[in-house]
């Protein structure tokens, strides 16, 4: 999260996407490090704005939660969606800190997308609803719900994961 680093790598033509095992890019790490400039170059080269890492946390869940404000208004006007669950269900408005000003300005933004709480719910119950017409639609199949697929996991089990 080094400005000086990323302009580095840039000359060098690294991936602005490249992650870590836990799926955080250099992005991730430019909000966490409340690296605006650096933050700004990566955007600037094709950095993916809404990359998710394995928890399902996009650059504006973390900056929301650390009250980066700066990076949040960069994310923000760049195009972020502020509509990605992350594996526990939050968006990352639920993240930012209350009475913080990156609260103030993600709920400002959902404010002028025409997004309330109402539609904020709708979309974080979207998965469960497909979840249970899956499961619904294989029982009427006559499938077996614990038979394992390729990977091992039967489907409720999968289910069950997703739903943490």
């Amino acid at each position: 999260h080094d400005s000086h680093q990323v302009l580095l790598l840039m000359t060098e033509n690294i991936d602005v996407n490249f992650c870590s095992p836990n799926g955080l890019t250099l992005l991730h790490k430019c909000c966490i490090g409340d690296n605006l400039r650096a933050a700004e170059t990566l955007l600037a080269n094709g950095a993916d704005i809404n990359a998710q890492d394995s928890d399902g946390w996009t650059p504006l869940h973390f900056s929301c939660q650390l009250d980066r404000v700066d990076i949040v208004q960069l994310l923000l006007s760049n195009g972020a969606d502020c509509c990605i669950l992350d594996v526990d269900g939050n968006f990352a408005v639920d993240h930012a800190p209350q009475g913080s000003f990156s609260l103030y300005y993600i709920q400002k933004h959902l404010q002028d997308l025409g997004i309330d709480q109402d539609q904020l719910q709708y979309f974080r119950l979207e998965a469960p609803r497909k979840m249970l017409t899956d499961v619904q639609e294989m029982i009427e199949m006559g499938e077996d719900l614990n038979r394992p697929g390729e990977n091992g996991v039967t489907m409720v089990m999968h289910h069950r994961w997703l739903l943490r």
